[in-house]
């Protein structure tokens, strides 16, 4: 069983934001009001010009607060995880939600899998102006598994092994560390339980379609390079599953505690 220092978080959430003043605060609220109390919110203000600095000094002493120029979402998590005291670390958006029992989820896989380096629960993509008008109960039977950043609990030392987040890469970079982390083939536990709601809006990173190729393009030269002469090819990871169920299964890979 993971043991819970009372005098440290279990969990260290990590949240990067540029010009987020649109939806940072119900981002925020949503990690402040978990059901998991054992948990530091560290925001890393990526050099933003709008309302955002003022918006997060009204959580004062609630949330770790790091401020810096402008480098990109990888440079500000990278921080995040530096100044992190978790054992375990999670990340939200700015412009995101969790589900309250979110960091329950995470704990409970921890404690049922052996040696755990990473929990992934599900998300819903969804379009909506107020969480409040969220049906949770429909999110959860629309949800589906992303290699989302903001679904997952990762142990402080994956990181050790497989390093930080590609600061070359302004989209993507998040498949391009799962691509890593299984190519280091850790111990990944997939919970179908709904954890984080992904807001689609106008502004999303996303939404520029030439960019996201641009950057999908990037990472994959880089995992091809990274695998030259290795026995795992690029087209093994790149198929796509027929289903959720084919995806969980060539993903999780944990061994449940006896």
């Amino acid at each position: 069983m993971p043991s819970i220092n009372k005098d440290e978080p279990f969990f260290s959430v990590v949240l990067p934001v540029y010009n987020g003043q649109e939806f940072i605060t119900e981002a925020i609220e949503s990690v402040l009001n978990q059901n998991f109390k054992s948990m530091e919110l560290i925001v890393v203000n990526d050099g933003s010009t709008d309302n955002t600095e003022k918006v997060l000094k009204t959580f004062k002493e609630e949330i770790t607060y790091l401020k810096q120029d402008k480098h990109g979402p990888s440079h500000a998590r990278n921080r995040g995880v530096v100044a992190a005291n978790g054992t375990y670390i999670s990340f939200i958006d700015a412009d995101d939600v969790w589900v309250p029992n979110c960091l329950t989820t995470h704990f409970d896989q921890i404690e049922k899998y052996k040696n755990l380096d990473i929990s992934l629960g599900s998300t819903c993509e969804m379009s909506f102006s107020n969480v409040q008008e969220v049906d949770l109960k429909q999110a959860e039977k629309n949800s589906s598994m992303y290699l989302s950043l903001c679904a997952v609990a990762v142990n402080r030392t994956v990181f050790d092994k497989v390093g930080f987040f590609d600061e070359e890469l302004i989209l993507s970079q998040d498949i391009d560390w799962f691509f890593r982390v299984r190519d280091n083939e850790l111990n990944i536990a997939i919970s179908r339980k709904l954890v984080s709601l992904y807001r689609r809006h106008l502004n999303n990173r996303t939404n520029d379609k030439k960019m996201s190729r641009f950057y999908l393009f990037k990472l994959l030269k880089k995992t091809k390079d990274r695998r030259a002469g290795s026995q795992i090819s690029l087209e093994s990871i790149m198929k796509k599953p027929e289903n959720q169920d084919e995806l969980i299964e060539k993903w999780h890979s944990a061994t449940p505690n006896e």
